[in-house]
């Protein structure tokens, strides 16, 4: 920070995709000189006026934003007196709930890729998104009022038209703290800004674009069929790339006062050493007690909290901060990190919506933030009761863990599991599994199996009406699955194995898990052999690398021993069936025998399929 600046920067939290910042000192605003924020009751303001003018200060806004809530900027004339003693000094009178400084809030710019070949949404399968739609879809929900509080939106973008709420959505653009109708992204001063026209908008697309309109991409909260976020955006930026706090406490009051059950806040303040942040703490905690769910982005410094409250108000306890993980679940370089951070969410090369009708890639924890905020919202649709509380209760039991065993500093909690979180709330007997198949009764022990997998769509049918139960499973088909599971990324064809030909169900998957070492080809012949038969510890060792290459938690040990075969486990699979065990993926017979060597059947293999999505 530059010496004599009574500002600190705010910076919403995304970083630069080629990992390269500037220091960027920040000054006070031409005849600032030095101001302050005050928060009090709207009845009090007379004795704030009186403490000001006997002070000789000068109350440059004054903004009443609720009934019981007003927001006083003042500029403090006494010389020798620093912005954070005038704000102690305020703090004391008995009228003012919380003063701090009125820092500044500032972009955290990054530069933009936009290219059509970066369309796939890997974040929406990596937080398992698109499985919770599935879930959700079978169960009564209701919309959720969602507020993003950012640097405005899109008015006309085509995935955000249809489901941006242009009633509540507005800008604050006066000093007195008026709501204007809402103008777009960047737009400041009659202007719209550069880097900042496409932040909000990116932001909101992430949360909220449009499903089902046949062009751009899939919000993470639309659910597939835009049945849960009602979206609300509020620009709080009044300067291209800065907003003040004063701005930030309007916006966040304005939309509680619309009713928001959620907020999104894509930005936050590094505290560092001497900083009052008095006022926003007193905000968020209002906001906590009233039921709102604030969630926020934990910040691009790189930097470990150590512990301490180090970057507001992601690490508030009335918050939930989020950290960026990159595509490989490992966070992301620039992502804040530590034991305040609740959990982790995709924030590395996110394609989304930006500005004149586009779409493009940026990174941060900005872009992660929102994919909370979404599986939120979800929760929210089913259960409108739930508190923030209960909230990052069930996110938290419910995460993929990544990184090391349990929470950890780098990733928090462990990476969002939207499916998984969803499942949680929504009881399996208030879903009726229905599935076409002909050949599985429900009295059958596997068709709980089997109609999870085909409600998830991992596991289809042989046929529309034949699952198959006693048929063997086989290699091509066991890397369909996964191929799925994985989000069905976008490979090229290679022609690599001379017995996988282009165009087969499985060709793309095949080549998926080739390229990703999950499973390879014979080294005697170099075929890939898609309809040999997969052993029960074959499948247990592809599912444990698939698990490794995701970089989930696989440190379960089972007891092999404690199977009176167990010594006939092949050592390339020794590791990965005592973990299957250890995980309860993989179970004896009846007869208490684990049988590794046998082939795996259909019925067998949605059984594994099944316990290990549920583990992850």
């Amino acid at each position: 920070m530059c010496n004599g600046s009574v500002f600190r920067r705010i910076v919403l939290g995304i970083g630069i995709s080629i990992f390269l910042t500037q220091g960027l000192c920040v000054q006070a605003e031409d005849g600032s000189g030095k101001e302050i924020v005050v928060l009090y009751s709207p009845d009090e303001g007379t004795a704030v006026w009186d403490f000001a003018e006997e002070n000789g200060d000068d109350m440059l806004q004054e903004a009443v934003v609720s009934e019981d809530l007003a927001v006083a900027v003042i500029e403090i004339e006494t010389e020798g007196i620093s912005a954070e003693e005038a704000a102690a000094l305020y703090k004391e009178q008995e009228q003012v709930i919380a003063a701090s400084p009125n820092y500044e809030l500032e972009l955290f710019g990054t530069p933009l890729v936009n290219d059509p070949g970066y369309i796939y949404q890997t974040y929406l399968h990596q937080e398992a998104a698109v499985q919770a739609w599935k879930r959700l879809s079978a169960v009564p929900h209701g919309k959720v009022l969602v507020a993003v509080l950012d640097t405005g939106a899109e008015v006309g973008h085509p995935d955000l038209v249809n489901v941006l709420n242009q009633s509540l959505s507005g800008e604050i653009l006066s000093e007195d703290g008026k709501v204007g109708a809402l103008l777009g992204d960047g737009y400041v001063n009659g202007t719209y800004a550069g880097y900042a026209k496409s932040h909000g908008t990116h932001v909101s697309g992430i949360l909220a674009a449009e499903a089902g309109n046949g062009q751009g991409i899939a919000g993470a909260g639309s659910a597939g069929d835009n049945s849960v976020v009602d979206l609300m955006v509020v620009d709080v930026f009044n300067k291209e790339t800065t907003t003040s706090l004063a701005y930030l406490i309007q916006g966040m009051e304005y939309a509680r006062k619309c009713g928001a059950k959620i907020m999104n806040l894509s930005l936050g303040m590094k505290l560092d050493t001497g900083i009052d942040d008095s006022v926003l703490y007193a905000e968020c905690r209002r906001l906590y007690e009233a039921g709102i769910i604030v969630v926020c982005a934990a910040g691009n410094h790189s930097l470990s909290d150590n512990g301490n409250i180090s970057v507001v108000p992601a690490d508030y306890d009335s918050t939930i901060g989020v950290i960026a993980v990159d595509g490989d679940n490992r966070k992301l370089s620039l992502s804040n990190y530590g034991s305040r951070k609740d959990l982790s969410a995709p924030g590395g090369n996110i394609y989304s919506t930006i500005q004149n009708g586009n779409y493009g890639m940026l990174s941060g924890t900005s872009m992660a933030a929102p994919s909370v905020t979404a599986a939120a919202a979800m929760l929210c649709s089913v259960d409108p009761t739930l508190t923030i509380d209960s909230i990052r209760d069930i996110l938290l039991k419910n995460v993929t863990d990544i990184g090391t065993l349990g929470k950890d500093p780098e990733t928090a909690g462990g990476l969002l599991n939207t499916r998984r979180s969803l499942e949680a709330v929504i009881p399996g007997e208030d879903i009726q599994l229905q599935i076409p198949y002909s050949d599985v009764s429900e009295a059958a022990w596997f068709y709980d199996d089997a109609a999870y997998l085909y409600l998830y769509e991992m596991m289809t049918g042989l046929t529309k009406e034949r699952f198959g139960p006693a048929e063997l499973i086989c290699r091509g088909q066991v890397a369909t699955i996964l191929y799925r599971y994985a989000g069905e990324p976008d490979v090229a064809y290679s022609g690599y194995f001379p017995d996988v030909a282009e165009g087969q169900f499985y060709t793309d998957a095949v080549e998926w898990a080739a390229a990703n070492s999950i499973i390879t080809g014979y080294d005697d012949s170099g075929l890939f052999g898609p309809a040999d038969p997969v052993t029960r510890e074959q499948l247990a060792t592809l599912l444990y690398r698939f698990a490794s290459k995701q970089n989930y938690v696989t440190l379960t040990e089972g007891d092999l021993t404690s199977f009176p075969d167990g010594n006939m486990v092949s050592a390339f699979a020794a590791e990965a069936m005592s973990w299957s065990v250890g995980e309860g993926i993989i179970r004896g017979y009846g007869d208490g025998t684990l049988s590794p060597q046998n082939t795996a059947e259909r019925a067998v293999c949605a059984a594994m399929i099944r316990r290990f999505m549920e583990r992850y």
